[in-house]
């Protein structure tokens, strides 16, 4: 339970009062945090924020392989990150007046990062209606809608997909996010036009054609592997070379097991790419290895064959063996 991770930590009932309490689109992190945050960082329905949920995750792994210790972590959680030096050094915030821990301030800031994250949800709610607004206005003639867009900030941009229903990926680029936009009303607008993004025109209003929907229920390379812990061995068995093809047929977790297997020490910041990378250096070298054994193995059987007035005489210069009976028969 993440409390037993906590020197303090709010009650339910305390916490719900807080929650209900806040300002709009805000949510008080149970976690290390103790504070005020802005609801993007929380994930469904957890009451600490991701960057505590991360501090957590680490702390399971590390003392699990006995790392670190629980009291340890409790103390200065910062541990998990190398960090040793725990601040008693508090700061008095520009905004809410209270005394807080240095950590809860940006560096070179004197307002807190709650604070400022409160500000910052009051900044992009500003002028949301003015922007929805303008684009329902707009929103018929994709190029102009395409240009308006593009000239609205990024965070402001996420409340008007909400807002539109869009939909949107938590790893979307600003780029990403106006082009699924402009999407979204075109077939809006153009309900006969394929919903798969190629282009052609159907019969029925917002269907798929069967070549898109083909593609759409294609299960990807990682989902399609069932018993991945099971099979790691005759799977690493196996490998002889990660290709840029290949690349998404494993997660970065599967990665990193593999790694594992072949010895190599992988960090937990170490990005897919680099481990892959890391990968394929241990599998030349053992492509290499095989390849030189191969090689031996067959000198060793070779035979070569001097030829002496007229006679074959087989030999093994490896070990001195000859062949000498051609001369024999001659006799």
């Amino acid at each position: 339970m993440y409390r037993d991770y906590l020197k303090t930590s709010l009650t339910t009932n305390k916490l719900k009062e807080i929650n209900r309490n806040s300002p709009e689109n805000t949510k008080y992190c149970n976690g290390i945090c103790q504070d005020i945050r802005n609801i993007d960082e929380f994930s469904g329905k957890r009451v600490f924020c991701n960057k505590c949920r991360n501090y957590f995750n680490l702390a399971d792994k590390q003392i699990l392989e006995k790392k670190i210790t629980k009291e340890q972590f409790i103390e200065n959680p910062q541990i998990v990150y190398g960090i040793d030096i725990v601040y008693d050094t508090i700061k008095e915030c520009i905004t809410c007046k209270q005394n807080k821990s240095i950590n809860q301030f940006d560096d070179k800031r004197n307002e807190c990062k709650a604070c400022r994250s409160i500000k910052a949800i009051e900044r992009n709610n500003d002028g949301i209606d003015t922007l929805i607004s303008d684009i329902n206005k707009i929103k018929t003639n994709l190029i102009d809608l395409e240009k308006f867009i593009v000239k609205i900030p990024k965070d402001k941009l996420i409340k008007i997909i909400s807002h539109f229903s869009v939909g949107r990926k938590s790893t979307d680029t600003k780029n990403d996010m106006v082009y699924n936009v402009i999407q979204y009303f075109k077939k809006l607008f153009s309900p006969k036009l394929c919903s798969g993004g190629c282009g052609y025109t159907l019969q029925e209003e917002f269907s798929s054609c069967k070549s898109c929907l083909e593609k759409k229920n294609k299960p990807r390379a990682v989902e399609v592997m069932f018993n991945f812990d099971d099979n790691i061995d005759d799977i690493v068995a196996n490998l002889t070379e990660i290709t840029q093809e290949k690349f998404n047929q494993y997660n970065r977790e599967q990665y990193y097991k593999i790694a594992e297997k072949l010895g190599i020490k992988v960090k937990q910041k170490t990005k897919k790419d680099a481990v892959v990378n890391m990968i394929n250096e241990v599998l030349k070298k053992r492509k290499q290895k095989k390849e030189k054994e191969i090689i031996d193995n067959s000198i060793l059987e070779k035979k070569y064959t001097l030829t002496f007035n007229g006679m074959d005489i087989q030999y093994r210069k490896e070990d001195g063996f000859i062949n000498a009976t051609a001369m024999c028969v001659r006799l």
